[in-house]
């Protein structure tokens, strides 16, 4: 049986025990500030990229992936007959699944380059279960074709008070963001079919409140397996809302974690994002 190793982003929320054991590679991003290097991204922790994002004058800015570096490095993982999987975060958010495509066609080793389609959370989820498969000795395609049923059950939302980065990434437009920013606008997003959609936009907090507990209410009437909240250092939002759940969902273990640089430089300060999947 032909042995296949995983590459995937950091920006999968993956645990280290998860990665190691799972022999996953991590592809590593540059970080520049004001157009120098400051460093890569699996040096710096969530807290010291929020913390650059919040107090720079110029905003940290992640990187693509080197083509060159890719290959050589998919060239090393396949040089004993492995065939590799590299999955990465959605190609709407970050440019490292082209690049990847281009360095698998470079390398001389067997590489299946996946657009994950999802946020982090969405990934870790595909990634994980791409290990699982590994583990029983399913074969790539099959792999890759169970994917897509992963994906249509993976839900993702997001909360967002700071709009700074919804108008860089112009999921607003500057004249609008600079309104609704005097206005204290939040938004909610759903990200699906490899896009955010805009569910509300309000300056009430009851209305953003409202939001999420109609959204748990539908939860209720769903097979949920997996839920994790990520948030981008809004820990007191982002507690309530796993408090809630939790209460919500006693039998649902909910992982809370803060978001990786990648999701961070995309969705900005206080975001706070709920990722679910259906059984």
């Amino acid at each position: 049986m032909t042995n296949v190793k995983i590459v995937t982003d950091s920006a999968a929320s993956l645990s280290p025990s998860t990665i190691q054991n799972s022999h996953i590679t991590i592809i590593d991003l540059p970080v520049f500030i004001n157009g120098k290097f400051y460093g890569s991204v699996n040096n710096i922790s969530s807290d010291k990229f929020l913390h650059l994002l919040a107090n720079c004058s110029s905003q940290p800015v992640i990187g693509p992936a080197n083509v060159n570096d890719l290959t050589k490095l998919y060239d090393k993982l396949g040089s004993d007959g492995s065939q590799i999987i590299s999955i990465h975060l959605s190609s709407a958010l970050s440019p490292t699944f082209k690049t990847a495509q281009s360095a698998a066609q470079a390398s001389v080793s067997d590489v299946l380059v996946i657009d994950s389609k999802a946020t982090s959370s969405g990934l870790a989820y595909q990634v994980t279960k791409i290990a699982e498969h590994i583990q029983s000795g399913y074969p790539v395609e099959l792999i890759a074709q169970g994917l897509t049923n992963l994906r249509c059950k993976t839900k993702t939302y997001f909360s967002v008070a700071n709009s700074d980065q919804l108008i860089n990434r112009q999921l607003i437009s500057r004249f609008r963001g600079a309104i609704e920013r005097k206005l204290k606008t939040s938004y909610i997003y759903q990200f699906t079919n490899n896009n955010f959609n805009l569910m509300m936009r309000s300056r009430s907090c009851q209305s953003i409140e409202n939001f999420w507990h109609n959204q748990i209410q539908k939860m209720h009437n769903e097979n949920i397996v997996k839920l994790t909240v990520l948030h981008a250092g809004e820990t007191q939002w982002a507690n309530l809302i796993q408090e809630v759940l939790a209460n919500e969902f006693p039998f649902i273990t909910i992982e809370s974690r803060i978001t990786k640089p990648e999701m961070a430089s995309y969705m900005g300060l206080e975001s706070t994002g709920i990722t679910y999947l259906l059984g």
